[in-house]
């Protein structure tokens, strides 16, 4: 389904295998629930990379720029919890981003993802904007694909939602594109083609700064979807 909200908070990186199992624990049973009960936040998602990218890939669908730096979510990220420090500064290879939503697309939520995080220059960078839902359109209508997403990173709103944090120095991606799909078959057809250098050009990728497949290990949707920011 098209990503509920208008912002999104992005962030994909490694972990050590040997704590998973505990740490898996802490993301659903902690982590994604709390900030699900803030205002603002929509829904989150998590999932795990099926052979390409970071291990892990997490997003956070919300109303609005708000929603990341709101006095309750700042409080969160300043004062985090003695299990949050136990993990949280072990993220490694780590990309976070604060993006606005330029497009989306979709009836329904896909089991597997990929993500594209990339640069493009100024002129590519505005037919992006320009184009962004006949991007999301086209995609979304490919075989087996249940949904397209086209974010620009907000610079503005990532500073705000960094301060204080434990992370100041992620990886930042200027654009990012997910693409949902029913089946890995799927995926891979459309993800073949977005990686080709006709595929790259017709984006305008300059740089290719993040790329993974991943499949969906858990989701929460906030009880009232499109909550207000308070």
């Amino acid at each position: 389904m098209a990503l509920l909200g208008s912002y999104v908070l992005l962030i994909c990186h490694d972990f050590p295998e040997a704590d998973d199992k505990d740490f898996n624990e802490w993301y659903i049973r902690e982590h994604v629930p709390e900030r699900v009960a803030l205002p603002g936040i929509n829904r989150g998602r998590r999932f795990r990379s099926i052979g390409e990218g970071p291990k892990y890939l997490a997003f956070y669908e919300a109303t609005g720029a708000g929603a990341v730096s709101s006095a309750a979510y700042l409080k969160l990220v300043r004062n985090f919890d003695p299990r949050s420090r136990q993990f949280v500064p072990r993220f490694a290879s780590a990309a976070r981003t604060v993006s606005v939503i330029r497009a989306s697309t979709g009836l329904g939520e896909g089991g597997v993802i990929a993500l594209l995080g990339f640069d493009a220059e100024a002129k590519a960078a505005q037919s992006l904007r320009d184009d962004a839902a006949r991007l999301t359109d086209t995609l979304a209508r490919r075989h087996g694909i249940a949904g397209a997403h086209l974010l620009e990173a907000d610079d503005a709103a990532l500073a705000h939602s960094r301060q204080g944090h434990l992370r100041q120095n992620d990886l930042v991606l200027p654009w990012t594109l997910l693409v949902e799909a029913i089946d890995e078959a799927s995926l891979m057809t459309v993800w073949n083609e977005l990686l080709t250098p006709n595929g790259q050009n017709a984006l305008g990728v300059s740089k290719i700064l993040v790329r993974g497949r991943y499949r969906l290990l858990y989701g929460l949707s906030a009880p009232r979807v499109l909550k207000p920011l308070e």
